[in-house]
Parts: C-alpha cells; sequence; structure tokens
C-alpha cells in the first residue's frame, strides 16, 4: 500500500495511492510506532503479566497507546506498589516497576496468602515450600487479620522480647487478638486496650514470669483482672 501526504496527529492526511490506508503502518514507518519493550525492577510479578496489563495490541502506535491508563493496569497487579512508563525513541517503552514488600503470611480458608503491611494480599502460598524466603515471617489467622495485621505488630513491637515470642497472631471474631507464643502459652487480648495490657505485662515482674512459662493461658480482657491457667489441665488461678 502506498500513501502520498503526511501523518498528522495519528491521521494520514492525503489520498492513498492503492487501496485503504493502514493508519498504524503508516504512523509506525513514520517512527511513531511502538516495537520494544524493557522491563525492570519487578522479582515477584511474571513478565507476561506485565505485558499482557500493559496491552500493546491494542496500542501500536504512541498516538493510539493510553500510557496513564496502562500505568493504571500494571499498578493493580497483586506485587505491584508503582510503575513508570518511559517512552524512549524511536520505537522503544521502559517499564519501571517498585514491588510490595511481603510483611506477613495470612492462613485463612484452608490457605496461606503472602501479604503487605496493608494488608494487601501478594500471592497464595503451597505450605511454605514454595516461598522458603518467607518462612520466617509473621503469622496471622482468621478473618479480618490481613487488615488489622500491620496495627497489631506496632504495638506488639514495642515490647521486643514478647514480639520475638510470637509464633502466630489469631484474630478471633473479626474483633480481637490472640497471641500464641512459640513457648506453648497463650495470651487473650482484649478488643481494645492492648497497649494498656502489654505494658502492664512489661512492667510487671511477676507477670513477666508467667508469660515465659511454658502451656500458661493468660486471659487479659477483664479490666483490672488477669485470669491465669495451664493449657493441659485447665485449672484456673
Amino acid at each position: 500500500i502506498g500513501c502520498a501526504g503526511l501523518v498528522d496527529g495519528g491521521r494520514a492526511v492525503g489520498a492513498a495511492t492503492e487501496g485503504a490506508v493502514d493508519v498504524a503502518a503508516v504512523l509506525a514507518w513514520a517512527g511513531f510506532g511502538s516495537d520494544q519493550v524493557s522491563l525492570a525492577g519487578h522479582r515477584y510479578t511474571p513478565d507476561h503479566d506485565i505485558l499482557d496489563a500493559l496491552d500493546l495490541g491494542r496500542g501500536r502506535t504512541w498516538a493510539s497507546f493510553d500510557a496513564k491508563a496502562a500505568r493504571a493496569r500494571v499498578e493493580r497487579l497483586p506485587w505491584v506498589a508503582s510503575a513508570t512508563l518511559t517512552r524512549v525513541h524511536p520505537g522503544r517503552l521502559e517499564v519501571e516497576v517498585v514491588e510490595r514488600k511481603a510483611f506477613g503470611r495470612w492462613r485463612h480458608q484452608g490457605r496461606t496468602t503472602l501479604i503487605d503491611q496493608t494488608g494487601r494480599s501478594l500471592t497464595d502460598i503451597a505450605g511454605g515450600q514454595a516461598w522458603p524466603a518467607f518462612d520466617a515471617l509473621p503469622l496471622f489467622e482468621g478473618s479480618g487479620a490481613d487488615a488489622e495485621a500491620g496495627a497489631i505488630t506496632v504495638v506488639v513491637g514495642r515490647h521486643p522480647d514478647l514480639a520475638r515470642r510470637v509464633a502466630r497472631y489469631e484474630r478471633v471474631g473479626g474483633r480481637r487478638w490472640t497471641l500464641h507464643l512459640a513457648n506453648r502459652t497463650t495470651l487473650h487480648l482484649p478488643p481494645d486496650r492492648e497497649a494498656l495490657v502489654l505494658g502492664a505485662l512489661a512492667a510487671s515482674t511477676r507477670l513477666g514470669r508467667l508469660v515465659e512459662e511454658p502451656g500458661r493461658i493468660l486471659d487479659l480482657r477483664a479490666p483490672g483482672r488477669i485470669a491465669v491457667r495451664r493449657a493441659a489441665t485447665g485449672d484456673a488461678r
């Protein structure tokens, strides 16, 4: 197909010498086409997911390519925090991705999901074997635990000795936390006042010893009272 005329704003100006004008082909010939893509910055997001989100097949030329919409689609990918799209003449598109950081593991409905600190789901993991690099991340359980994970770790993190002992955080009834420690001691926290209760534990040598003893259940939900029992026998003190 031949074409006599100029390219103006995505339109072929002039008359075709033979048949209909392929505007995209003319624009590509004139240096307006996109034929190379460079991806960088991603580790856990597959190349094909980014390319699919760019949807370059629909935008064969720079005139038809909506960079803003493409960036928004890339940033909707689970791992992607932000993306920068840069056009490099004549026909190269560079995509720089910043990925989110895995913050914890969320166990729910029979599966385990990696989440970031905001609770955004990143990917499902299989039994810890497929993602061994994340085995040391905090483990959260229960409905709504993903959204509240960041907040509870900030509260517990003020007490490093306790934080190091936590094996998993359980969200109960969507309103309160139970902390399961590595020594099989369990702390039932109230739906509010978590910081106050944990501060009291840290300030009391006697209560601190109870936390250190294995196999205890400490119920901290009642204001001004702490119920303690052995996990094995259920005897209350």
